[in-house]
């Protein structure tokens, strides 16, 4: 992100819709950006203490304590991701048997097809301002659920030490409660993703469609679409995203927009050299 100055350490910002990436900046920053609309209506904001993205028209709502309580709490359980992932408590149980996507109630709720299209983005613009890996996989994340309008995105990370990739980030609602929580090593998802699969779940998912439902399930009731891209590098699986909304599926064109930004954070990591650390 770019550098900003007269801003106190507390009130450091980081501000993204897939088009720009902008901050450190001060919240009034945040807040001017919104109201001149230099940034899109659907621009997702996060303090520098957290690891999970919210919608800016969201924050810049609440009022000034509720938002300072808002940031310390979040700032809590982002800086805990480690010490959950090394407890017990952070292997979640298996999701149900009986989960599915939910179908439209009628002909009349299924989408227009000539609205549907991917949003604009610029992976490569947003990611070249950035210079480290988690800045790097958050704003890759944020640019694929602006890229297809996702309710909730998911950022699972291979870490040193742990035999299962981690939930270290995500944006939606609830994704929070998530974090620290290690995928279990027979879920099938995860075999995939060391394959390097893309997973798009069926309206009535197999084995590795559920567990992705799984996650997302307990973010968003009633999910219709719900995919999975892995990172994988040199044979190495880096990272894993997961996305997921309620209003309709997603289309094979917005997954593949997805896997571009996916992709164009690949050859950002090389190019770095982010993997060799």
């Amino acid at each position: 992100m770019k550098a900003a100055q007269d801003i106190h350490s507390d009130d450091h910002w980081l501000l993204t819709d897939g088009v720009a990436a902008i901050g450190p900046v001060s919240f009034e920053s945040v807040r001017r950006f919104v109201v001149e609309r230099r940034v899109s209506s659907d621009a997702m904001v996060r303090h520098s203490s957290w690891q999970i993205w919210r919608s800016a028209n969201e924050i810049t709502k609440l009022t000034v304590s509720h938002r300072g309580e808002t940031v310390r709490n979040l700032a809590e359980i982002c800086a805990g991701v480690d010490a959950r992932a090394a407890t017990p408590e952070s292997t979640p149980p298996p999701p149900p048997d009986n989960l599915s996507l939910r179908p439209p109630a009628s002909d009349s709720d299924r989408p227009i097809r000539a609205s549907v299209r991917p949003v604009a983005v610029d992976p490569v613009g947003v990611l070249a301002a950035t210079d480290n890996m988690r800045d790097g996989l958050l704003l890759a994340l944020s640019t694929a659920v602006a890229s297809a309008q996702a309710e909730v995105g998911l950022l699972h990370e291979s870490r040193a030490g742990f035999a299962s990739p981690v939930t270290v980030g995500g944006h939606g609602p609830g994704v929070e409660l998530l974090l620290g929580e290690k995928m279990l090593e027979d879920d099938p998802s995860l075999a995939a993703a060391h394959s390097g699969v893309t997973v798009i779940a069926e309206p009535e998912p197999g084995p590795v469609g559920r567990f992705v439902l799984g996650r997302l399930a307990r973010c968003i009731r009633g999910a219709r679409g719900a995919v999975m891209i892995p990172l994988v590098l040199r044979d190495q699986l880096l990272a894993t995203f997961e996305f997921g909304r309620t209003d309709r599926p997603f289309l094979i064109r917005e997954v593949a927009r997805m896997q571009e930004v996916v992709e164009a954070l690949t050859e950002r990591i090389v190019v770095m050299g982010w993997a060799d650390h």
